[in-house]
Formats: structure tokens, sequence, C-alpha cells
């Protein structure tokens, strides 16, 4: 979202953070859900302005709404949202902010206002069995490993790639 709002650099327009956009229609009666569930929403905020707008077909079931960041205000948006995505964070950095998620989503007063809650984590690490391990027991229900770090050179000939790929495979994909 960010990029929407640079145009209004040299204007006379008040410079608007986008996570106070976000915050102002997230949520369980947020302007998405009301789409989602109903079919037609309208908001009236100090950010933006709809009347009585539609959208069909409306889905058959409820859609997870994940919201990354890590300021306070994002860690608080994905607490009252069903997952939270911590995306290319260090090891000591990942420790801090599940701890913050863990006191925003204590202080909703629900323990999965819209279901399962979601934490998916890609750490600035190789994964290994271990480094997998810590991350469940922290909470972590999802998260996205690869064979190399993205950019590495080392890895540009597909033949490093499928090499990677077959030993990557073989550490963490069960074979029966």
């Amino acid at each position: 979202m960010h990029h929407r709002f640079q145009c209004f650099r040299g204007t006379a327009a008040q410079r608007v953070h986008p996570g106070d956009v976000s915050s102002a229609h997230m949520g369980e009666q947020g302007t998405e859900r009301r789409f989602w569930r109903e079919g037609t929403a309208e908001f009236h905020g100090d950010h933006y302005d709809f009347g009585p707008t539609g959208m069909y077909p409306t889905p058959g079931g409820p859609i997870p709404v994940w919201v990354g960041g890590k300021s306070a205000a994002a860690l608080a948006r994905a607490a009252r949202n069903d997952g939270w995505l911590g995306m290319n964070y260090d090891l000591g950095e990942i420790d801090s902010l599940l701890t913050e998620l863990s006191t925003a989503r204590a202080l909703t007063g629900e323990e999965d206002p819209h279901g399962q809650f979601e934490t998916m984590v890609v750490a600035n690490a190789l994964p290994t069995p271990s480094l997998m391990d810590d991350l469940e027991e922290r909470g972590v229900t999802s998260t996205i490993g690869t064979p190399w770090r993205p950019g590495d050179r080392a890895f540009s000939s597909i033949e490093a790639k499928r090499d990677a790929i077959a030993a990557f495979s073989d550490r963490f994909i069960s074979r029966s």
C-alpha cells in the first residue's frame, strides 16, 4: 500500500500512514468481511467514504485474513484477524515479535476470534530440522523453507538447483 501514498509528496494533501487506513476497515465488522458475508457494504471513515456497494457472488464461506508487519499496530491488526505473516526476520527478532503477538492476541479477549489462528514465519535462515522444531514449539503453524537463499549465485545453474531440491527433499519431505 505504501506506494499509493507517494504521489502526495510535494502537495498540500495530508500524508496518511497505510496502517491507519488498514486499521479503519479491518476486523470482524470490517468492510471486507461485510462484502464477503452479506454481498454489500458501506464505509464512512476519515480516509475514504463510500455508500452501499455490492460484490457478488459472495464466497461460500469465510476468507481468512492474515496480516503482516512488525509494528505494534500491525500485530494488533493481526491479532484481531485470522493470522500473522512474519516474513524475513532474524531469529532474535522473531522471538520478540512472537511474544508481542501473543500479548496482542491476549488483549483481544478471544482465543481465536474467527477460528484457527495461523502464524506463518519465514526466518532469515536456512531451514534445519531443529529450526523447524523450535519454530513449532513457539507456536508457528506454517513456514516456507527454501533449498537455497534467494539470490545465492551458487545456485544459478539448473543443475545446482536440482541438486539442492533433491537434498532438501531428502532432508525434509518424508517418503512412504
